[in-house]
């Protein structure tokens, strides 16, 4: 534990908060609750203005605190990868939590398969406080989800979230740090770039618990579908493989276009041409992208109208 400092514990567990003082005790408890006990908490604080002092002050020993100025998610996982003594490094939001084997079944995992850098499993999902899904991955039908040289699977779909890892510190003194300019996605970015030099494993089994609710970052949706646009134009542009650049050139197709519709329905037309022309670039057919184009040039009252009309049902044939 984290008060023993002459032990150098095997896991680091990684908990970074930003004004989550209401969720902390429910991620820290189902760390303290786990039977893997060979372990320390770090809490990175990301300049919270709520309680979170207050309630990291609460677990005194069993945690490591460190308060650092606001700068994201990136730079709060960074602080703890560089505190952290452990040879295994486990990361958890300070809004989800864990089951208690987690991570003992994810050290044996390892300890198994040395070839591995990294392991993941499947999460239950909570959605205000509701549980919606027993085991997301497979029951919201996740294709890609494989074990072993995975990079290409994750460049199609990204199936690897942040509370259900456990990766090697020498994953991260390969691939280097999270990438600070990415406020959201920097973990997708990161477990890309160690697919890419790692395999990675896979527990069939719902070893964490994601809670999502109003406050999560994914609901600002312009970081949502912007960020992943950024760290795909930064790792494609480090790709020399033609059949990687070419998923790559999929993926894009597909994000532009989903900004660029997310831009239309909130009125921003002048964004939403550059977004799907950029999708066009890419290859999004012209009847989808070319059609907002056109339609981004239309008077709001005008497509207003046009949406009342399509609303309409035809009156039944007598």
């Amino acid at each position: 534990m984290s008060g023993e400092s002459t032990h150098s514990p095997r896991v680091s567990v990684i908990v970074p908060t930003y004004n989550y003082a209401r969720f902390l005790p429910r991620a820290l408890d189902s760390v303290l609750a786990q039977t893997w006990r060979d372990y320390e908490i770090i809490v990175v604080d990301d300049g919270s203005t709520d309680d979170t002092p207050e309630v990291a002050k609460a677990y005194g020993e069993r945690i490591h605190y460190l308060r650092k100025e606001n700068g994201g998610a990136a730079t709060a996982r960074n602080t703890g990868i560089l505190a952290a003594r452990g040879e295994l490094l486990a990361f958890l939001d300070a809004d989800d939590a864990w089951v208690p084997e987690k991570l003992a079944r994810q050290v044996e995992y390892l300890d198994r398969h040395p070839e591995f850098g990294m392991v993941y499993s499947d999460m239950a999902h909570h959605v205000a406080g509701r549980k919606v899904h027993d085991a997301y991955l497979r029951e919201r039908g996740y294709s890609k989800v494989a074990e072993g040289w995975i990079f290409d699977n994750l460049l199609r779909q990204c199936f690897i979230f942040t509370p259900t890892v456990m990766a090697r510190r020498k994953c991260f003194d390969t691939v280097g740090l999270h990438d600070p300019e990415l406020r959201t996605c920097q973990d997708v970015d990161m477990w890309l770039r160690i697919a890419d030099r790692f395999m990675i494993g896979f527990i069939d089994a719902p070893l964490a618990v994601r809670h999502e609710h109003g406050d999560n970052s994914t609901r600002n949706w312009d970081n949502y579908l912007g960020n992943p646009i950024k760290m795909f134009l930064k790792l494609n542009a480090s790709q020399a493989d033609p059949a990687r650049r070419a998923i790559f050139r999929e993926r894009l197709r597909d994000m532009y276009f989903d900004l660029g519709w997310h831009q239309f329905r909130t009125g921003r037309m002048k964004q939403c041409r550059a977004s799907m022309r950029e999708s066009l670039r890419y290859g999004r057919p012209v009847c989808e992208a070319g059609k907002y184009i056109v339609l981004s040039f239309v008077p709001p009252w005008a497509i207003n109208r046009l949406r009342m009309i399509a609303g309409r049902r035809p009156a039944k044939e007598s």
